[in-house]
């Protein structure tokens, strides 16, 4: 169970920075010239640059990787609901367009608080031995 909750949110944090690099790609189907498209993907990609720096950073602070999903997952929530409101679509679409991406990272959320609190224990543990 130990390494489970220690490899989890790494594997999963990666897998899902992978899995919104690739909605950059979209950008190479586009009439420009290489330079725009290379800027175009780079722009796209901020997002999943910024998760996989996150990922990287809460590699040895598991509190980080929860603290830094959380902030991600709720500007995009929040993001959504805005641009929404602002093209007259219910709030509750909004929400619904939001769980395919908001879940999986929300539950990367999960994994690395309980890889931190499991971690905490673990150390706790050592010093009291």
């Amino acid at each position: 169970m130990k390494k489970l909750l220690l490899w989890a949110p790494r594997v999963l944090g990666i897998l899902f920075t992978l899995f919104l690099m690739m909605f950059s790609l979209d950008v190479f189907e586009l009439e420009a010239s290489f330079w725009e498209l290379v800027g175009g993907f780079l722009i796209h990609s901020i997002p999943a640059f910024i998760l996989a720096a996150i990922v990287a950073i809460a590699w040895k602070r598991p509190i980080i990787g929860a603290v830094g999903f959380l902030l991600a997952d709720g500007f995009y929530i929040i993001w959504m609901i805005i641009v929404a409101i602002q093209n007259d679509h219910p709030f509750g679409q909004a929400l619904n367009w939001t769980w395919p991406l908001a879940g999986p990272a929300f539950l990367v959320v999960v994994l690395y608080y309980l890889s931190w609190v499991d971690s905490r224990k673990r150390l706790e543990f050592k010093e009291q031995s």
